[in-house]
């Protein structure tokens, strides 16, 4: 009987160990997962940062809420995701960094993406046409078709312009 026992307790604790070892793998591939393409974002102390409150008080309207608050400054850093800051009123707060964008002050903000996009595109635009082999603003003597448009002098003549004679409409040839 006591050969039973102790197997059964030997059975037992490697079922355990084995559990134990699968749990801490499929939680550090669901860590993987739900961490996949993020990126740690870290503050100092001073730094001015907008704060994420979305709650509204009763009876205020959600459609002209503003969800950022602040400018707040860092009062120091808790964890690699906790941070200290300063209220106005002197007190301080516990905030996680997801609530967290960093304040840019005028002039300081990194270059708008949209400034220089009509010279980007045009100097894209030359380089496509350099790379064809002829220049955007010359057009070979094929390419310039003078097209000659007078207006129609009755709506027949309209529907001719726009469509060709096989293409208008409730006419069967």
């Amino acid at each position: 009987m006591e050969e039973h026992l102790i197997d059964l307790r030997r059975r037992l604790a490697t079922a355990y160990k084995d559990a134990h070892k699968r749990s801490t793998r499929m939680a550090e591939q669901r860590t993987k997962i739900a961490n996949k393409g993020r990126k740690l974002r870290e503050f100092v102390a001073g730094d001015l940062v907008y704060l994420h409150d979305p709650a509204t008080k009763p009876g205020d309207s959600t459609k002209f809420h503003l969800p950022w608050k602040g400018p707040f400054a860092i009062a120091g850093k808790l964890s690699t995701v906790n941070y200290l800051i300063k209220l106005p009123d002197g007190r301080q707060m516990v905030v996680h960094v997801n609530r967290l964008k960093l304040c840019y002050k005028r002039g300081e903000a990194e270059a708008d993406p949209l400034e220089n996009v009509n010279e980007d595109l045009q100097r894209t635009l030359e380089i496509e046409e350099r790379a064809k082999g002829t220049p955007s603003s010359h057009k070979t003597p094929e390419e310039e078709e003078e097209v000659e448009y007078r207006a129609p002098d009755s709506e027949d003549e309209w529907w001719e312009q726009v469509y060709s004679p096989a293409e208008i409409p409730g006419e069967d040839e």
